[in-house]
């Protein structure tokens, strides 16, 4: 069986899965990029608008009606092809631990499209094409804690891996989840932390 690419149509089944992921590493990005408010942002690939949300709340958008109008109405959301375009981000993937123990069962899971571009070294000869100057790379490792396994399992479940998962046998389905488990140790209270990690970069544009 071919592997598939991983498309994200599913509003819900986004946020369950990579929303908060998206709030934890771009917090953490806005502190490093560390710039002014009142710019002009864009954010590409937004996907549920988590990351567009901390720029309204964070960053004070420059937007011509940003003073008469509710937070919801500062940010315009256009349907695009991001990988049109020159530049483009990626990074790390927080459904890793499924993914690698479905691989290891011979079954072919969904991948997230061109996992080359969020190299880092790919990001850098972009931006660098691109004419940006001083640009800088780094790895946001950002942690996120799951009450049981049950919890996290749930979260992962997006409606990408569900056709593989409605075809697999009962017993094929358990032993999936005890490989996934095996590989996510839990503390004393059952509580699961996992990490995921975003490749991310910087630079500024010639005067």
């Amino acid at each position: 069986m071919a592997e598939q690419t991983i498309r994200f149509e599913d509003g819900a089944a986004y946020e369950q899965t990579m929303g908060i992921w998206s709030w934890l590493v771009g917090e953490v990005f806005l502190r490093w990029l560390a710039l002014p408010s009142g710019l002009r942002w864009i954010d590409v690939g937004c996907g549920n608008g988590a990351f567009t949300e901390l720029l309204v709340e964070q960053c004070s958008p420059q937007l011509a009606f940003a003073r008469t109008r509710p937070s919801v109405h500062l940010a315009s959301f256009i349907k695009g092809d991001a990988m049109a375009l020159r530049i483009c981000l990626g990074g790390g993937f927080p459904l890793d631990p499924i993914v690698h123990e479905m691989r290891g069962m011979g079954l072919s899971p969904p991948r997230a499209p061109r996992l080359e571009a969020s190299r880092m070294q790919a990001l850098q000869d972009l931006w660098r094409d691109a004419g940006l100057k001083e640009v800088e790379i780094r790895e946001i490792i950002v942690y996120r804690t799951f009450e049981n396994f049950d919890d996290f399992w749930m979260a992962k479940l997006n409606p990408q891996f569900a056709p593989i998962i409605a075809a697999m046998r009962a017993a094929e389905v358990e032993t999936l989840k005890d490989r996934v488990r095996a590989r996510l140790p839990a503390d004393a209270e059952g509580r699961i932390t996992y990490d995921a990690r975003a490749h991310a970069i910087k630079g500024k544009a010639p005067e």
